[in-house]
């Protein structure tokens, strides 16, 4: 598993690009597109972060106090669909929700496979945090993929288009933010694919490969930018 963490810790864009991989507009993005988003996103979390450090749960919690958060840890589980929650955001409440069994699942599975398994502390804080920037998100940065051109997804002639924002940027700044605050060795999202190898839903040699495939797909744009790296207008399919 080594290989992995080695590969996910050396660029932050490398596991934001596989989160943005699952976003509906990701295929409609040209590959310089993809990049772009995935570094103004990660630029976004990082920025709420700047200034702020919080080493330990009950830092993370003073700073939710402070921006106006109420955290509680509830026994059993929720679900979206058939998803179980680790941790959520209530906008009418500014709740945020920890599920103490779930998070109890994710320290025993990154036990497992992490040559430095996390402790509860840091499995909660991290949850927290990511939860905490939604918070932020909701009442004083606005969400982060209203700060990104919407993509066009369809388009018929000069009739008709539609047009979607790209979700997925706002999980991708989640997760700076929670990297950036905490100094965790890696962007939270590879907990994950962590624990679907603990699980035996994939293999290390699979995940391996996916992740190196981002690797490679963020080094081609690395070596064709030539100019400045800013939009030139609308995203377009």
């Amino acid at each position: 598993m080594r290989a992995v963490i080695k590969l996910v810790a050396a660029d932050d864009r490398v596991p934001a690009y596989l989160e943005l991989e699952q976003d509906v507009v990701f295929r409609h993005l040209s590959p310089a597109e993809r990049l772009r988003y995935v570094e103004r996103a990660l630029d976004a979390g990082r920025e709420a972060a700047r200034g702020y450090q919080a080493r330990h749960l009950a830092e993370v919690e003073a700073l939710a106090g402070k921006w106006g958060a109420r955290v509680v840890m509830a026994d059993g589980g929720s679900f979206f669909g058939a998803i179980q929650l680790r941790a959520q955001h209530d906008q009418q409440t500014g709740v945020i929700t920890l599920y103490r069994r779930s998070l109890d699942q994710v320290e025993s599975l990154l036990a497992s496979v992490l040559p430095e398994p996390w402790s509860r502390e840091r499995v909660v804080a991290t949850h927290l945090a990511h939860e905490l920037f939604h918070h932020l998100e909701h009442t004083r940065l606005g969400p982060v993929d209203g700060q990104l051109p919407p993509v066009t997804t369809f388009r018929l002639g000069r009739l008709w288009e539609t047009r979607c924002r790209a979700r997925r940027c706002r999980e991708i700044a989640a997760h700076a933010f929670a990297r950036t605050l905490l100094g965790l060795p890696f962007l939270p999202n590879a907990i994950d694919w962590l624990m679907l190898v603990a699980m035996g839903r994939w293999t290390e040699e699979a995940l391996v490969q996916t992740v190196e495939a981002a690797r490679q797909a963020v080094r081609r744009e690395d070596r064709r930018r030539s100019g400045p790296d800013e939009f030139q207008g609308q995203a377009t399919s």
